[in-house]
C-alpha cells in the first residue's frame, strides 16, 4: 500500500477547518484530535465516502473514568450522554456523521498490537477494492499507573491507497518469535512510523510480531 498523506494533532490544539463546526461542540477530545489529524492527511476527501479505520488502546478513557467515579457516588446514577460517548467507536462515528461519510467505519483496540491490527484492517479494505482508506491512531492521557510510562497522547492519521504515486510504500511483515525490544507502546510506535514515512524508508516494530517496512514506490 502507498502512504499518500499524513497528519498529526496534539491534544492541546485540535482545530477543524473542513469538518462542519456545528459538530465540534459535541465532539469528544479524542474525536477532535482525530478529525484535525484526518483533515491534514486526507484533505477534502473526508467530505466524500471514505472508509475509516480508527485504532486506540484505551479510547475514551477519560469518560470511562468519569463514569466509574459516578458509579461510586451515593446515588450511582450515570450520564446517558457520557455513556454514549464512552464506547470505542464514538470518535470515528462522530467524524463520519459530521462529514456525511456513508462508507465503512471500523474501531479497533488490540492492546500492544493496536497499531499493527489497525493497519492490517486497512490493508484488508484496500485488497477488498477500496481505492483509498483513512487510518487514525489516537490516544488520550492515560490514568497514572496504566501501561508504559513513555505513552504519548495525540492523534496521527494516514491516507493509504492501493495504488498511486507521490508517497512511500508501507508493507506489513509478520516475523514470528521476533526477539528484543520489549512491549510495544502503540502511541510511540505510531510516531516512529510517521518519522519513517517522512524519511521515505525504515523498519518499525508495530506489535509483538508485526513490523512495518517503509520504502520507495517502484
Amino acid at each position: 500500500m502507498i502512504v499518500t498523506g499524513t497528519g498529526q494533532c496534539a491534544v492541546s490544539d485540535p482545530t477543524w477547518s473542513l469538518i462542519p463546526q456545528r459538530h465540534y461542540r459535541r465532539a469528544t477530545s479524542i474525536a477532535r484530535m482525530a478529525g484535525a489529524a484526518l483533515e491534514k492527511a486526507c484533505g477534502e476527501m473526508i467530505l466524500r465516502p471514505l472508509p475509516l479505520v480508527f485504532g486506540s488502546v484505551l479510547g475514551e478513557i477519560d469518560t470511562t473514568v468519569t463514569l466509574l467515579d459516578m458509579m461510586g457516588d451515593a446515588d450511582g446514577e450515570l450520564s446517558p450522554l457520557r455513556f454514549q460517548t464512552s464506547v470505542h467507536n464514538a470518535a470515528v462515528s462522530t467524524l463520519a456523521i459530521a462529514c456525511g461519510n456513508t462508507a465503512n467505519t471500523t474501531a479497533i483496540a488490540a492492546g500492544a498490537d493496536t497499531l499493527a491490527m489497525t493497519l492490517l484492517e486497512a490493508l484488508g479494505l484496500l485488497h477488498g477494492g477500496a481505492p483509498v482508506v483513512g487510518v487514525i491512531l489516537a490516544e488520550l492521557d492515560w490514568p497514572a499507573g496504566l501501561y508504559a510510562s513513555d505513552h504519548r497522547s495525540g492523534a496521527v492519521a494516514l491516507r493509504l491507497e492501493a495504488q498511486g504515486s507521490g508517497g512511500p510504500t508501507l508493507e506489513l511483515v509478520r516475523r514470528f518469535g521476533a526477539a528484543g525490544g520489549g512491549e510495544v507502546v502503540p502511541a510511540q510506535a505510531t510516531l516512529e512510523l510517521l518519522r519513517a514515512v517522512d524519511e521515505g524508508n525504515g523498519t518499525v516494530r508495530l506489535g509483538a510480531d508485526w513490523f512495518g517496512v517503509v520504502g520507495v514506490a517502484s
